[in-house]
């Protein structure tokens, strides 16, 4: 639809990037930690104030969202009329363009300007938001171990009121449902409208919760519960158990939800104020005071049927993650679901990093028996699910479930940052950019598990966590793969119940764990995904069943960039494919699907899809990452795994694992050492593990060395030179390495302390040159390869002439010293200065006070840099269509 004729022209807004490159500056400082829900990712209607409609879909979390259009196009909705327009470059900002119900300019932008915070900064900025980058890590993940260490410090006799489960531990979820009245003295009518912060907005009705809707059957005792979820996952071990102390009911204190009742753990309360329509939040905005303003309003209120000090386990006054959670059922929307007011976006959260003023969790003081408790951590949702897809419903489970899994400290396993979903992204860009988790973890695109029941309805489950998760949690201890042979892994509905693998590599942190996945109970939820009918003659998407599910792990990526990362920006970006990842099934590649990248559509190993893709033998190849930056650089490793043919709950696999001292059975650090001429020479690297390698030391001919003598004018006499291999004793072979490698040579201790400089001749031809200090008698370099090396003396200087310089020599600081340590004045080799990518750190330099200025100015062009490549790209590629 077009727009109305004599509609009033808008007044066009637009986000320089500088200046919320220095807001963000300015609040970097400041403490914050949160963890969320993926957006649903279906194509919606979105509707103009005036009526028009365009096609849409939401991408992204609650730390940062954004809406596209089918074409792959941003959107943004104007605060100052609520219509959406098209994003768009103009100088060094963005700007509304036209509506986004109408054609798309030529300057229209992708999803690529968002790619740095500077671009969210701007984008959040058009739609009257102020985006500040948050701390995404949440410290160590709540174990079983914690749970019961915590439970047995209480002692008998200390003040808790734990909910009893039909699993070996447990801990209780406080439901507090929220609902809205209105500003005191407005006595609001169910169709009375309600104008939000924003400008948004609705009836009075949709910010009263449902009276309808039954949470203790939804969230504790029905099929697909999370008193269920969890105990099924954990193989009766744990689950989260209502809080039968609260007294709750329907007809107290205004209590209009037919299904509340004493016990049941669901505490419904309504405030005397309007929804804040907060959506997603941004931290340190106005928006979240306020959702912060209100959600302590309903601990108050709801203290008035529930203890909390009675959950404080351990007594200290403060309410852990060991000890009880809290959450938030927001009447109204979810926000990750749809576009519509008022809504709350699905997050887990804390107090203290909502209120920009004071930075403070909440104290709560029961106006019964007066007790003070602190309370801090919660997760919360919206309470309705609906868009033009999908029928108005209860919020699904599956989102508490994911919430409740950040609860406990797991990361999320989707790209945070939504790369894979920028139509400007590529593989030479991103080399990981193949790589997804898709819908295969609860802690990825699980959360928005679903199938269609026999009645043609929707039914939203959380699906099951991956291996890895289970085991942080200390729900399951994997199988150690040993010794070659045959396993059964089976599924946590089969009768022998869950039974995974974990087959090492020869790198340590890095290693495989092998699981059985069906399309049963809750997994009946990867079917929308993996076998949607629309597939069915689609290979490259289409799994008819189940089947082995084969995960990498990488524990240093995990390390680093999870839960605990030491970098706070890092944390909780374990599979962004900026890097390699962390958690990641294993796929088929080298297809004629997807140009041979890695299909993440079919997760599933079994006869069928080894035979659909050429995997003779079943056997699946299994590469080894060994800390590589690219796809293209893993290695084989030597596993050979191969599924069983039968296809059932309770699967073979047959693993042959690599002997040590064959190919494939890994590399280590080793030195080896020779003597020529009197020079002691040592080799130190990555070789092949369990080989029996030697030293090899030859001299050099008169031409090599008058050839490395030419490297540099800086050099004087030759001390000593050598050609250097490591052979392999069983080949009489040069022995392969990984990465770099440390050659050195000793010479006369007259030279200790002195500069001396190291030439290698490369395989290429070409002359690498090193000036180096020696220490305790040694000369060393790094190199990428083996050959001839020599060592020469410093060239002696010459008398200086009148600007400093000296024959032979490079200019100097005018002190008479040379301004590189390279021939020329070149840089020294392999610290090649380049331009800093868009959105990495840029070191400041000179007056500390104008740095945050630079820094802010070279983002600013960093962002145009890149609208302007993104220009030149789509002009080209025009040209060439």
């Amino acid at each position: 639809m077009q727009r109305k004729t004599g509609e009033p022209a808008r007044t066009v807004r637009r986000a320089p990037l500088l200046v919320f490159f220095m807001l963000a500056f300015s609040l970097c400082l400041a403490p914050s930690a949160a963890y969320a829900g993926p957006a649903l990712e279906i194509e919606q209607g979105y509707v103009q104030p005036d009526g028009a409609t365009f096609q849409a879909g939401q991408r992204g979390d609650e730390f940062f969202h954004y809406v596209r259009t089918t074409e792959g196009l941003l959107v943004q909705k104007s605060p100052a009329d609520q219509t959406w327009y098209y994003v768009t470059s103009e100088g060094f900002g963005l700007a509304l363009g036209p509506r986004a119900d109408e054609a798309a300019p030529a300057n229209a932008l992708a999803p690529s300007v968002l790619a740095n915070d500077t671009g969210k900064m701007a984008y959040s900025a058009l739609g009257g938001g102020a985006y500040v980058p948050r701390d995404r890590g949440v410290g160590e993940a709540v174990t079983l171990s914690d749970i019961e260490a915590a439970q047995a410090a209480s002692g008998a006799g200390a003040r808790n009121a734990r909910s009893v489960a039909q699993t070996e531990t447990s801990l209780p979820l406080i439901t507090i449902v929220i609902g809205f009245a209105g500003d005191e003295g407005t006595n609001l009518g169910p169709d009375d409208i309600v104008t939000g912060p924003d400008g948004s907005t609705w009836k009075a009705s949709e910010q009263r919760y449902r009276d309808d809707y039954d949470w203790n059957r939804l969230l504790y005792s029905g099929e697909n519960s999370i008193t269920n979820y969890y105990a099924t996952m954990s193989n009766d071990k744990f689950s989260w158990t209502p809080a039968t102390e609260e007294t709750s009911a329907y007809g107290e204190g205004g209590n209009t939800n037919a299904y509340d009742a004493p016990g049941d753990g669901v505490i419904h309360v309504t405030l005397d104020r309007n929804h804040g329509n907060w959506k997603g939040a941004e931290f340190m905005s106005p928006e979240a005071k306020d959702q912060h303003d209100a959600y302590v309003d309903a601990l108050n209120e709801a203290s008035q049927y529930i203890d909390f000090a009675n959950y404080d386990a351990n007594g200290n006054g403060v309410l852990e993650p060991t000890e009880v959670c809290l959450l938030f059922i927001v009447a109204g929307y979810e926000s990750s679901g749809g576009e519509i007011d008022p809504s709350t976006w699905a997050c887990r959260w804390q107090l203290s990093s909502m209120d920009k003023d004071s930075f403070a969790p909440a104290t709560i003081v029961n106006p019964i028996t007066h007790s003070e408790i602190v309370v801090d951590d919660y997760i919360t949702m919206g309470e309705i699910l609906t868009n033009d897809v999908v029928t108005a419903q209860p919020m699904p489970t599956s989102t508490v479930a994911h919430e409740l899994g950040h609860y406990l400290g797991l990361p999320d396993l989707y790209d945070v940052n939504y790369t894979s979903y920028d139509p400007d992204a590529t593989v030479d860009q991103f080399p990981w950019l193949a790589y997804d988790v898709g819908e295969i973890s609860l802690m990825a695109g699980g959360s928005w598990g679903n199938y269609i029941a026999d009645s043609g309805e929707t039914v939203f489950v959380p699906v099951s966590f991956d291996p890895f998760c289970l085991e942080q949690l200390g729900y399951i201890e994997p199988v150690e793969v040993a010794a070659d042979g045959t396993y059964d892994v089976s599924t946590l509905w089969s009768d022998e119940g869950y039974r995974c693998l974990r087959v090492p590599t020869s790198t340590e942190g890095e290693y495989y764990l092998v699981e059985n996945r069906q399309y049963e109970s809750f997994d009946r939820g990867l079917t929308s995904s993996y076998r949607a009918e629309r597939h069915k003659d689609k290979p490259q998407y289409y799994n008819e069943t189940g089947g082995v599910v084969i995960w990498h792990i990488d524990q240093g990526i995990v390390d680093a960039r999870g839960t605990t990362a030491d970098d706070p920006l890092l944390g909780n970006t374990v599979n962004t494919v900026d890097h390699r990842p962390g958690v990641m099934p294993v796929y088929p590649e080298n297809t004629e699907y997807r140009d041979g990248q890695a299909l993440y559509t079919r997760p599933f190993f079994n006869a069928n899809a080894c035979e659909t893709f050429g995997m003779e033998g079943n056997v699946v190849p299994l590469l080894q990452y060994d800390g590589c930056n690219t796809p293209a650089e893993r290695v084989d490793s030597g596993i050979v795994l191969s599924v069983g043919d039968a296809v059932a709950d309770v699967m073979s696999v047959t693993v042959d694992l690599p002997e040590p001292d064959q190919p494939g059975g890994g590399y280590e650090e080793s030195s080896h050492v020779g003597e020529i001429a009197g020079s002691r020479v040592e080799v130190s690297g990555s070789f092949p593990a369990g080989a029996e390698l030697s030293l090899a030391l030859s001299a050099l001919t008169d031409e090599q060395k008058a050839e490395m003598a030419k490297a540099s004018d800086q050099l004087g006499a030759l001390i000593v030179s050598a050609d250097a291999s490591v052979v392999d004793a069983a080949t009489g072979e040069n022995a392969a390495h990984e990465g770099k490698l440390s050659v050195s040579f000793s010479v006369d201790k007259r030279y200790e302390g002195e500069s001396v400089w190291m030439v290698h001749r490369k395989a290429d031809g070409s002359l690498e040159t090193a000036k180096v200090a020696v220490e305790n008698g040694l000369a060393s370099m790094t190199v990428d390869e083996l050959s001839p090396f020599a060592v020469f003396e410093q060239k002696e200087a010459g008398p200086a002439d009148e600007d400093g310089n000296k024959p032979g020599g490079s200019p100097s600081d005018g002190n008479g010293a040379p301004s590189s340590g390279e021939p020329d004045g070149e840089e020294p080799s392999g610290d090649t200065q380049v331009e800093p990518l868009p959105g990495k750190a840029l070191a400041s330099t000179g007056d500390s006070a104008a740095a945050p200025a630079a820094l802010a100015l070279a983002i600013a062009a960093a962002v145009a840099a890149m609208i302007a490549q993104i220009k030149l790209r789509r002009r080209h590629d025009s040209q060439t269509q």
